[in-house]
């Protein structure tokens, strides 16, 4: 009988410890009462947690609840708060969001204000993020870093482009990019010159009433793009280095000779069983095999690429001027030989307090942009419509990369001086003399300039007006040079010069009243016009059959 209650209390016990492994609720906003997506419900001083769903509710399940474990809640943008657990088995929890971001400046059309005054939908990315790990482009460094905004790779080349998406695409035919602001003008190609380091911050409107201001320009979201100051104070200078590496990773892991030839002589033993002997495709033999390499071509055609950053700037001021200089320096070798991309720009920002009215400045940014391209549809191969990518994967590895005197190898038969095995050896082109071959550059030299003067008439009332320049003269080269056998591979040599010249300018006045009632209540209103002409010219020449 002692042993039946002893047991039955075990029993007893167990079930009480397994009801306090198990706690669940609902996360809202303490302000809005609205559910939060996404919050992370965790144990303090372990690894356990969860995180709610779409309806803000969540269940923790954990060996490592107890009655005195203390839940920690917690939301981006919201205070984290936390709870002991004592005996219940269900715990809301109400966020309230935190005060310094709703007092948060962020920039909105034609202006700032606070994050509280703003109803549309804004995401503000400040310099930290931006810099934190070195990228070509301030698009790249928003990747991952706003909700809502999707950044994806075009190519992957050195220099390429991104596509950015707000909240998906707004169009089946026409552009989805967004609009790009920097300092208030607008800009098409700008984010290929400006530097992250040149970046305070980067706001971006993501709805209709957000981006309305803009019209029809804004169809798909805008991007502000707000660059460093000067500040009052001794002269500062400052450095910013970083320096990595790119390199492919998870590879096609690539046969070498002899598997090869073992694979082949089966697939053709498989084959000769079914066909003619006179059909009957040859099996390589030990005495066959003279001259022979042992070449993987993926490795001969990729490497692990550098990719550095230099910043300098110098910046100070008094109590009436303030300015900086600064110059960048970005280099990135692509992980395919023969790639690269240079950037080198020059940015200066000053302004002033003429008198206790009148305020002006300056913003100029000069750089310079080179490209070198390997293409993806037949660079080098007289736009056979391959890669040098594809021809790695197949090009067999028993066919040596170059004669002995330097010259690259094309088709097998020119090497070994027969012709055998072709349907061994195969006939693609030869991937490493593609990238050398292939002589194809883009250089930009860009500007980007802004100068404004702001008069205030009144405490609550300004007048502002800017004038901008967003200028780009773009040229790229092209050669191709006949090689290979028998001159197969670009039979008439060709080069191709193309040459664009964009000049876009604007100019806005702006009318802005600011006042306030009580802590609680604002009001502004603005009167605006603004001014854009775009212009540009373009020159194309080609030719071929150079005598060489």
């Amino acid at each position: 009988m002692k042993r039946l209650i002893f047991l039955v209390l075990t029993l007893l016990t167990a079930g009480i410890i397994h009801a306090q492994n198990v706690v669940e609720g609902v996360i809202t906003d303490g302000k809005t009462q609205e559910t939060l997506i996404g919050a992370t419900v965790s144990i303090k001083g372990t690894t356990s947690g969860v995180i709610t769903d779409m309806e803000g509710r969540y269940r923790l399940i954990s060996d490592q609840l107890t009655a005195t474990s203390v839940l920690v809640f917690s939301y981006i943008g919201y205070t984290s708060i936390e709870q002991i657990v004592g005996n219940r088995s269900i715990i809301d929890a109400k966020l309230m969001p935190e005060q310094f971001m709703l007092d948060e400046l962020v920039v909105v059309g034609y202006g700032t204000t606070k994050k509280r005054n703003v109803l549309g939908a804004v995401s503000k990315v400040d310099n930290k993020e931006l810099t934190r790990i070195p990228v070509p482009g301030i698009d790249q460094a928003l990747q991952g870093r706003v909700a809502g905004v999707q950044v994806t790779q075009n190519t992957g080349a050195p220099g390429e482009g991104v596509s950015v998406r707000i909240r998906g695409a707004g169009s089946i035919n026409s552009s989805n990019n967004p609009l790009y602001i920097v300092d208030g003008m607008p800009t098409a190609d700008a984010l290929n010159l400006l530097s992250p380091g040149d970046i305070e911050n980067i706001t971006v409107l993501k709805d209709a009433s957000a981006s309305a201001i803009y019209g029809s320009r804004a169809n798909n979201g805008v991007v502000l793009i707000t660059t460093k100051k000067g500040a009052k104070g001794k002269t500062l200078v400052t450095y910013r280095g970083q320096t990595g590496f790119q390199q492919a990773t998870r590879l096609t892991e690539m046969v070498n000779t002899t598997d090869y030839i073992t694979v082949y002589n089966e697939a053709a033993t498989n084959d000769n069983s079914f066909l003619p002997p006179t059909l009957a495709r040859s099996l390589i033999k030990p005495e066959d095999t003279e001259g022979f390499a042992n070449v993987n071509y993926v490795d001969e055609l990729l490497r692990t690429a550098p990719i550095n950053s230099h910043e300098i700037s110098v910046s100070g001021g008094n109590e009436t001027t303030d300015y900086l200089l600064s110059t960048s320096l970005f280099d990135q070798k692509g992980i395919i030989n023969g790639t690269g991309y240079t950037r080198g720009t020059v940015r200066l920002d000053l302004n002033t307090q003429a008198n206790r009215w009148l305020s002006v400045g300056v913003s100029m940014l000069a750089g310079k942009t080179s490209r070198d391209i390997i293409g993806s549809s037949g660079d080098g191969a007289g736009g056979n419509g391959g890669s040098v990518i594809r021809y790695a994967f197949f090009r067999n590895p028993a066919i040596p990369v170059r004669f002995s005197d330097g010259r690259f190898v094309d088709r097998p038969a020119e090497f070994f001086g027969r012709q055998i095995f072709d349907s061994f050896l195969g006939d693609g082109y030869n991937p490493i003399g593609m990238t050398e071959k292939t002589e194809h550059t883009r250089n930009d030299d860009s500007y980007l300039g802004k100068a404004y003067f702001t008069a205030k008439l009144t405490s609550k009332l300004k007048f502002t007006t800017n004038l901008g320049l967003d200028y780009r003269n773009s040229e790229t080269r092209r050669f191709f040079p006949t090689w290979g056998t028998l001159n197969r591979i670009n039979a008439r040599n060709g080069l191709d010069i193309a040459n664009e010249r964009i000049a876009n300018m604007t100019v806005n006045n702006l009318l802005n009243y600011e006042t306030s009632f009580g802590p609680a209540h604002n009001f502004s209103a603005m009167l605006g016009f603004e001014a854009l002409k775009n212009g540009g010219k373009g020159l194309y020449a080609t030719d071929s059959d150079f005598p060489i």
